[in-house]
């Protein structure tokens, strides 16, 4: 194998993800860029075709006197195409994700893949892929939900109850709580398109396997989200500082990409490192290359 495989820390997933990354850039590249194409191309026939007015666009909105049903009926193109770009957004970055999580595996354990044929395949599951993560996003909305509602409640229970500092206090602590639901969910489910991509199973039966791999290593799935996380925003605010907007956009759109690609790597790295962890999977590749 040309690239470790076992059961890895946090500083060896990025250092074997960054080295898949830096190794088989171009395929993995080409991919990504083959993915996103076709969504570019709908936001800038959508754009320069200026089919519906932007918001700032809509006189009903400046003139004064107008109604809210005429404000709502003017405005209901622009948001009705801005929801349905935003849709097909996430369901082309879900694709993506699945693209690069299959390729870059098969580069990873010394069986490359050709661009077409991960998309291809990618596109032979885009239902398991978007339904499992649908469910995360869907999971995840409900908790938000959930403690909407239940924030709302204690509020109002008491607020005539108790002072002002322990109000703040206890708000404070539900906030907090709140946090650590969301993570402990998302870290979870991390990687459950992993799964579809990699073992062919989809829905509840991939968020069960993400759970079972996680187990043990929630820090590590937590660390190395924050890196990542940390990472993307301080490269972000440098692309921030460049003065001339269209090749701020172009760079922007180049380092976006490329963080995607890496970030999806480190997913399918911690993938196989956690499986070494609970199912040996080191130990079984070694028995399969000495049969060969």
């Amino acid at each position: 194998m040309q690239y470790r495989v076992g059961e890895m820390g946090v500083g060896e997933v990025f250092d074997v993800s960054f080295n898949v990354f830096k190794d088989n850039y171009k395929p993995i590249a080409t991919a990504a860029a083959l993915t996103l194409l076709p969504y570019m191309l709908l936001v800038v026939v959508t754009t320069l075709g200026n089919f519906v007015p932007r918001i700032d666009q809509i006189p009903e909105l400046h003139t004064p006197g107008t109604s809210t049903r005429v404000m709502i009926e003017a405005m209901a193109p622009t948001v009705l195409l801005s929801m349905v770009t935003a849709f097909l957004g996430y369901v082309n970055a879900v694709l993506m994700c699945g693209v690069l999580y299959i390729i870059s595996a098969s580069y990873y354990l010394d069986t490359p893949m050709r661009p077409l044929v991960a998309i291809r395949h990618t596109l032979s599951r885009w239902w398991p892929v978007l339904k499992t993560s649908l469910m995360v996003m869907l999971l995840m909305f409900g908790v938000m939900v959930l403690f909407g509602v239940a924030i709302f409640a204690l509020n109002m229970l008491i607020t005539r109850s108790v002072g002002n500092v322990l109000q703040a206090v206890i708000m404070a602590a539900v906030g907090v709580l709140f946090l650590v639901v969301m993570a402990f969910i998302y870290l979870r489910y991390l990687l459950g398109s992993n799964i579809v991509m990699l073992e062919g199973i989809s829905g509840r039966k991939a968020l069960s396997r993400s759970a079972n791999l996680m187990r043990g290593v929630y820090w590590k799935g937590f660390v190395i989200v924050l890196i990542l996380f940390i990472g993307g925003a301080v490269i972000g605010y440098g692309m921030s500082l460049i003065p001339y907007e269209p090749v701020a956009l172009f760079v922007r759109l180049a380092v976006n990409i490329n963080l995607y690609m890496f970030g999806a790597i480190v997913g399918t790295i911690l993938y196989f490192s956690n499986r070494c962890k609970h199912e040996n999977f080191d130990l079984v590749l070694l028995a399969e290359e000495a049969g060969e």
